[in-house]
């Protein structure tokens, strides 16, 4: 897929995609990204109980290596 369109990322791929990916040996890293709709949801049902809420909310990102991708 990467070497079909001649880039050396991996725009929008999938979860799978990028795992066999990293295990090909064709990209020495990625990143998952939370996609923060469950953190949304709660956090506007604190707001409409009345409840304050943090001003910024920083979700956690994982880094995932070659090693790691055949565990996943």
């Amino acid at each position: 897929m990467i070497d079909d369109a001649g880039r050396a990322d991996a725009p929008s791929a999938g979860k799978s995609t990028l795992i066999k990916i990293l295990s090909d040996g064709k990209l020495d890293a990625t990143f998952v990204y939370p996609t923060g709709g469950r953190q949304a949801v709660d956090l506007a049902a604190k707001i409409l109980a009345g409840e304050k809420v943090p001003h910024r909310v920083v979700l956690p990102t994982e880094k995932v290596v070659r090693p790691a991708a055949a565990e996943r």
